[in-house]
């Protein structure tokens, strides 16, 4: 197994990437993602667990303001499947995969 980086991808990585994979502005993608957010707050605030497929499940602890969070076993079975090898990277403009 090869040895993983300790690298970090921020929110602006994040939404760049999303946008050019689905051919939209940044712009929509973070008010998406800022909309995400606000659902999963409201509804753990109000008790309730929230189940996201392929992401996982978040949920508040009894008498403490922290949110739990369990990770979907999807992604960590396909972190294992890949074995820490890095993906190829697509362009965004061709959908093909670049070296």
């Amino acid at each position: 197994m090869s040895k993983i980086e300790n690298k970090r991808i921020g929110t602006k990585e994040i939404i760049r990437e999303i946008s050019h994979r689905m051919g939209c502005r940044g712009k929509d993608v973070r008010e998406l993602m800022d909309h995400f957010v606000d659902i999963i707050v409201e509804n753990v605030t109000n008790g309730k667990k929230v189940q996201f497929t392929h992401l996982g499940v978040f949920s508040l602890r009894a008498n403490k303001i922290r949110i739990r969070f369990r990770q979907s076993s999807t992604i960590t079975r396909k972190i294992e499947n890949n074995n820490g090898a890095k993906q190829p990277e697509n362009d965004p403009v061709n959908n093909q995969q670049v070296s």
